[in-house]
């Protein structure tokens, strides 16, 4: 009796730990601060296609839309931007460990745009608040990206 006992119980528990183990976790919207964060940890996070949800800031700032749909690929060391008209950006990233506008010490995200433009362009990532990536220019009349995660 006790053996039976002692089996039975020990398959219930089998049982209750395999259901348990199969039930998925509701997650809520991603927040983390990332321009603190070790490269690998920002380039993990960032990585993917996201979506241009609103550009805001500037001298005088002003929130705009973009006109039609676009899309921003990261990877690792790359950088991919296409909307209506087709690829507008496609270059290779180029990280560089320095102090941003705000007096801290970042990985700031930098590319060159292929033609008309002689110098390279720094962005600040920042966060993901809400599951939106947020990342700014390195300047102190920047702009701030707003873009949501493309599925």
């Amino acid at each position: 009796m006790k053996k039976s006992l002692s089996l039975l119980f020990i398959l219930g528990s089998l049982l209750l730990l395999f259901c348990f183990s199969q039930c998925k976790k509701d997650s809520g919207p991603v927040n983390i601060i990332l321009w603190d964060k070790p490269l690998p940890v920002i380039q993990s996070y960032i990585k993917g296609t996201w979506k241009l949800q609103y550009v805001y800031g500037g001298l005088a700032p002003v929130k705009s839309f973009p006109q039609s749909d676009t899309y921003t690929t990261f990877s690792a060391n790359w950088i991919t931007t296409r909307n209506s008209t087709g690829i507008t950006l496609d270059t290779s990233i180029v990280w560089k460990k320095d102090t941003d506008i705000q007096g801290n010490s970042t990985w700031l995200l930098s590319y060159r745009y292929s033609l008309g433009y002689a110098f390279p362009i720094y962005m600040r990532v920042d966060q993901i608040h809400n599951d939106t990536l947020i990342l700014g220019d390195n300047a102190y009349d920047g702009f701030g990206y707003f873009y949501s995660k493309s599925r």
